[in-house]
């Protein structure tokens, strides 16, 4: 064995290296993909949810002041 150049067994263990660290660099980009697609579909579903809620107190708010139960902004005025 000469000390300038690899034998079989450095040769594969670089190899397997560079494969790991590229394997390591992918995931973490697909890892950031997927955490800013489940980012962006949890900020839709909270505005989604924001107006759902908006409505259903709508409707029950209406729903109390037809059968004329005060509302806690009407006990003031």
């Amino acid at each position: 064995m000469s000390t300038g150049s690899f034998n079989f067994a450095e040769l594969f263990l670089l190899i397997i290296f560079i494969i790991a660290w590229i394997l390591s660099i992918t995931m973490l980009a697909f890892n950031g993909i997927i955490s800013y697609g489940i980012t962006k579909e949890h900020k839709t579903f909270i505005k989604q949810a924001s107006k759902v809620s908006l409505r259903q107190t709508e409707v029950q708010s209406d729903r109390l002041l037809n059968i004329g139960i005060p509302l806690e902004s009407n006990k003031d005025e």
